[in-house]
């Protein structure tokens, strides 16, 4: 669905007059930055190359909501704290990293030119206009709606607001166990090491 349709539909569920279509858009925006704080699929994973200049900073990219690994020379990196750090070698292989405000620091830092790989779940893809559809919108339209539902029901005082969070609710479930089967697809259940075979 595109912006302009999921509005459409969104005020057809919601059922009032007073619903402006500035306020349709706001809880739809509401929605979906509640479902980034919910789900993790497949979808929302985000692959970035780090060229490294030698000191050992990477900025963490505007659209990032949680790490899935930091890697360098196909090894993952452990996450530790800045105090932690300094404990530490301070030359060698890349072996540790933490976060620190709007960047990542790695240690011992890679040299200069070698490649960094973060790989992150991010937010969804915003609306160019309403003419675009993005892919949450065109999977996952329900639970944008529903999710936008709820907020309205706040802001309208809506008796409805428990149907529409069970609905949401299904949504949500249904999502995540599309995404965790699709998961398992092509693997046998054997357990390994999380480290075995890294592919990015």
């Amino acid at each position: 669905m595109t912006r302009a349709e999921l509005r459409a539909y969104f005020k057809e569920l919601l059922n009032r007059s007073d619903c402006t279509d500035t306020q349709a858009d706001q809880f739809i925006n509401l929605g979906i930055r509640r479902l980034e704080r919910i789900l993790r699929v497949p979808t929302m994973e985000r692959r970035i190359v780090y060229t490294s200049s030698g000191d050992g900073v990477y900025p963490i990219p505007n659209d990032y909501l949680e790490l899935i690994g930091l890697f360098h020379a196909d090894r993952r990196l452990e996450k530790t704290t800045s105090s932690d750090a300094f404990i530490r070698p301070v030359s060698g292989e890349p072996s540790v990293f933490w976060r620190e405000g709007p960047n990542f620091i790695i240690r011992p830092k890679p040299a200069a030119d070698e490649q960094v790989v973060l790989i992150y779940y991010g937010e969804f893809e915003d609306f160019a206009d309403d003419g675009y559809e993005t892919f949450e919108s065109a999977v996952y339209p329900d639970a944008i709606i529903y999710s936008a539902l709820t907020f309205a029901a706040d802001f309208f005082i809506d008796e409805r607001k428990p149907l529409f969070v069970d609905s949401l609710s299904q949504a949500l479930t249904e999502i995540q166990a599309s995404a965790d089967k699709d998961a398992l697809a092509g693997h046998d259940l054997r357990l390994s090491s999380p480290y075995q075979g890294l592919d990015y």
